[in-house]
C-alpha cells in the first residue's frame, strides 16, 4: 500500500476511533508516562469494512479469499509499522530536566504492561 494511501487510511481510522469515544476501548493507565496503545483487532477489522465495503464477506470463494488475504496483510503492515515506533520511545524527565526513566526502560515498561492486558488480539 502506497504511503499516501496508507496515511489517508489512517487519518478515517482514527477519525472513526474518535467517534466511538468513550467505546473505544480505551483506558487510562494508572502510574504511566504516555500510553500504551491497544487496538483490538476485530474492532480494527470492522472499522476497515466500514470504511471500504470490499472488505466485507464475500460468497465469491475466490474473492473471498482475497479479502482474507487483505484484511491479514493491512493488519500485519500496520502491527509492523506501530513496532517501529518502540525505536523512538525516548527518554523521559522531569520539567526541570532530570531523567525520570531513559527510553529503555520506559519500552521494558511497556512490554511488561502489554503482557498484562487480557484479550490482546495478536
Amino acid at each position: 500500500m502506497a504511503s499516501a494511501n496508507l496515511k489517508a487510511l489512517a487519518v478515517e481510522i482514527t477519525a472513526k476511533l474518535k467517534e466511538l469515544a468513550g467505546d473505544a476501548g480505551r483506558e487510562a493507565l494508572l502510574q504511566q508516562h504516555g500510553q500504551l496503545l491497544v487496538i483490538n483487532k476485530r474492532r480494527f477489522e470492522n472499522i476497515l469494512k466500514a470504511l471500504l465495503p470490499q472488505l466485507n464477506k464475500s460468497e465469491d470463494k475466490v474473492i473471498e479469499k482475497r479479502r482474507t488475504e487483505a484484511l491479514a496483510q493491512i493488519w500485519k503492515e500496520w502491527t509492523d509499522y506501530l513496532n517501529t515506533l518502540a525505536d523512538k520511545i525516548g527518554d523521559i524527565k522531569d520539567k526541570d530536566g532530570k531523567l525520570i526513566m531513559t527510553g529503555k526502560e520506559r519500552t521494558a515498561q511497556l512490554v511488561a504492561a502489554k503482557k498484562n492486558i487480557k484479550g490482546l488480539s495478536k
